[in-house]
């Protein structure tokens, strides 16, 4: 939109936002760095829902973002959280942002790209993701919360059961 303004309709809901990219362009003389930062998360964020042509990240059990995607997110706003970590309300917010990110990470929503529905058994895709953000992000806080369950599943044959449900709610991701 040339003023900025995006509009979406969910549920017959008319919800108007601006554009994080339009902010950022507008009043860059005024903006602090870490405020740009903040909008740059923002705009990552909605220039992948824009071109899956979706509002949410997850619809109708199917992720619209791609896992690698979903991973580069959750590491941009741990990255954020760490160099801002006193920047209220902005490092509450993208907090905030990457715990959700990471519950669909790890399955809340139950997607087909995690878990294959029928059997409960980790995706072949999830794998290569989970062992890939493993890999490349050893010390971050989330690479060990992934690696912690990624050992866990492997340890059940990557079947999710009760005792991984429960994992995952005493981590608060279930």
């Amino acid at each position: 939109a040339e003023n900025g303004i995006n509009t979406v309709i969910i549920n017959n809901i008319l919800y108007a936002y601006m554009k994080p990219g339009y902010l950022k362009e507008s009043f860059s003389s005024y903006l602090t760095d870490r405020t740009g930062k903040y909008l740059n998360l923002l705009e990552k964020k909605a220039e992948y829902l824009e071109n899956n042509d979706s509002a949410s990240l997850v619809r109708d059990a199917s992720l619209t973002i791609t896992l690698e995607e979903l991973t580069e997110l959750i590491t941009e706003h741990e990255n954020y959280i760490n160099t801002y970590p006193y920047n209220y309300p902005y490092n509450f917010k993208a907090k905030a942002e990457a715990e959700y990110l990471m519950s669909i990470y790890l399955g809340k929503e139950q997607t087909n790209e995690i878990y294959l529905f029928d059997t409960w058994v980790l995706s072949e895709d999830a794998k290569i993701s989970y062992r890939a953000f493993i890999d490349d992000n050893p010390e971050s806080g989330y690479g060990k919360i992934i690696k912690e369950y990624y050992d866990l599943l492997e340890s059940k044959d990557f079947r999710r059961d009760s005792e991984i449900n429960i994992y995952l709610r005493n981590i608060q991701y279930d």
